[in-house]
């Protein structure tokens, strides 16, 4: 389906729950008032670094670079910021902070040594949270724009030597339905959209580097159950807008994948995922194919 499709869908799921002038209402006030300067100097002022939660992954990779490549790998992964303000509360009861300095960063290990290398960060973030409420109607629980986000990957098993991405902005939301009062079972729906330009060379011998703007969409829909955990099915493409054309010179990265996810408690995660991820500099196209097993470990 075509990245501007899901955009279109996007649009069509936060009107269920706000009309047309309510909708304006909260995109005139996100990009005037909502997003001052006073936030971020309180975060300046107090720069608190802190470790959000580090994970260790296990699973198995297969993918079309090589046999070399093929076989058990091990991951380790962690979040982290630089400062954040109080949480606000707004009158509609939802919580919004500020976050300056955000990073995530993947590193992947198999046989062969270092095979996959991944650092984001976004310089400022604002988001906004709300409960869901349990009036039988499609709500927006989390809406949130990322101002100067970097992104740095290496990923050999796809052929990519140095893959960077400088993204200006990026807008991302959650929406969620309870099926009755006091459910403990919530229907969610996620997504993003973003725009920035991407800088790309491959490891491969013969193939053209890239250089080109982007688009980037992502959704993912899925079940969550209090007790039980739960499921998401995401996918994410960053790339041209309109339908890949093979013969284009752009570069373009998309990954599938399906999660369940339990939590022990507040700090401590499972979670088994399988998912799909795929790069294609111009026509040369690679694609990797894990099955992987995580545990993550909070802090406050």
């Amino acid at each position: 389906m075509k990245s501007n499709t899901w955009i279109l869908i996007l649009a069509l799921l936060f009107t269920t729950s706000l009309s047309a002038s309510e909708l304006i209402s909260e995109v005139s006030d996100c990009t005037k008032s909502e997003i001052s300067l006073d936030p971020i100097r309180e975060i300046i002022s107090e720069l608190d670094p802190k470790l959000k939660d580090i994970s260790i992954v296990a699973g198995q990779a297969a993918w079309t670079e090589g046999d070399k490549f093929e076989g058990d790998i091990i991951i380790f992964s962690m979040n982290a910021q630089l400062g954040q303000t109080q949480a606000e509360r707004n009158e509609d009861g939802s919580e919004t902070q500020y976050f300056i300095g955000r990073l995530s960063s993947e590193t992947q290990m198999g046989v062969e040594g270092l095979q996959h290398q991944y650092l984001k960060v976004s310089a400022i973030t604002r988001e906004e949270v709300k409960a869901l409420e349990n009036d039988g109607r499609l709500h927006i629980i989390e809406k949130g724009v990322s101002i100067g986000n970097f992104q740095y990957t290496r990923d050999l098993p796809l052929g990519v030597e140095n893959y960077i991405e400088v993204e200006p902005i990026k807008v991302y939301g959650t929406i969620g339905w309870k099926p009755f009062e006091n459910s403990d079972l919530q229907l969610l729906g996620r997504a993003s959209a973003s725009l920035g330009y991407a800088i790309g060379e491959s490891s491969k011998p013969g193939v053209d580097n890239t250089s080109n703007m982007y688009v980037g969409t992502s959704w993912g829909v899925g079940l969550s159950h209090r007790r039980f955990g739960s499921v998401f099915l995401d996918r994410f493409v960053d790339g041209e807008v309109q339908k890949y054309d093979f013969n284009s010179t752009s570069s373009r990265e998309a990954e599938v994948s399906f999660t369940y996810s339990y939590d022990f408690n507040e700090r401590n995660n499972i979670s088994f995922m399988a998912d799909k991820r795929s790069f294609r500099f111009g026509p040369d196209y690679e694609k990797s194919k894990r099955y992987l097993i995580t545990f993550t470990r909070r802090f406050k």
